[in-house]
């Protein structure tokens, strides 16, 4: 039920709402005293503030404790969020795997697309350069796939989308890989551009 008290939204939940804006004077011939808004573009203030390695030793092994449980057909206990990429090793040619988090899953064609939170020198990414056809298990679900890499804009809307949907995980994913954001969209959108992003599409026998 629409009552006075939330039938008209006050000026600053509409400016809070909109985003950023300056505030002008009436303009010059014009009676009306209220103040012309005119919405401008933020420059992000999105830092970098210590980069993390690719993980080694026993924070390697934590990193990997996920696969144990997709080989235990386990994997289900993720939903939808995490998925196992079964990838080849660049230089050994042996079959690999790692447990990497989903950043957005396209319904219409089924594709899925990842980043690499450590960077261009995660080994998972440059297997991926090396040879795109790889495989991807999504719960109990294995499909065959092959890797686009993205460019700077597509992995800046992307992450900006993702921190829409999960502004928590997307905070702390963001502290955790050396960066730090305002919490807006523009914010997240310079975080992805400095990010690999990757789209898995289905790969046709």
């Amino acid at each position: 039920m629409t009552t006075a008290a939330n039938a008209a939204p006050s000026a600053t939940a509409v400016l809070r709402a909109r985003g950023p804006y300056k505030a002008y004077g009436p303009r010059r011939g014009h009676g009306d005293t209220t103040s012309t808004l005119i919405r401008t573009r933020r420059t992000p203030t999105m830092e970098i503030t210590r980069r993390p390695a690719p993980p080694t030793g026993i924070r390697r092994l934590l990193f990997r404790a996920p696969i144990h449980l997709y080989r235990l057909r386990l994997g289900w206990v993720f939903g939808g969020r995490l998925l196992l990429l079964n990838h080849t090793g660049r230089v050994s040619g042996k079959h690999r795997q790692v447990v990497i988090e989903v950043v957005e899953h396209d319904r219409t064609d089924g594709s899925y697309v990842v980043c690499s939170g450590f960077g261009t020198k995660a080994a998972w990414y440059r297997n991926l350069l090396a040879t795109p056809q790889a495989g991807i298990q999504v719960g109990l679900r294995t499909l065959p796939v092959t890797a686009h890499p993205l460019d700077r804009e597509e992995g800046g809307d992307f992450m900006a989308r993702y921190a829409l949907r999960h502004p928590r995980a997307a905070r702390r994913l963001v502290r955790f890989m050396g960066f730090s954001v305002d919490g807006t969209a523009e914010d997240y959108r310079a975080v992805g551009r400095r990010l690999p992003f990757v789209r898995l599409g289905p790969r046709r026998p």
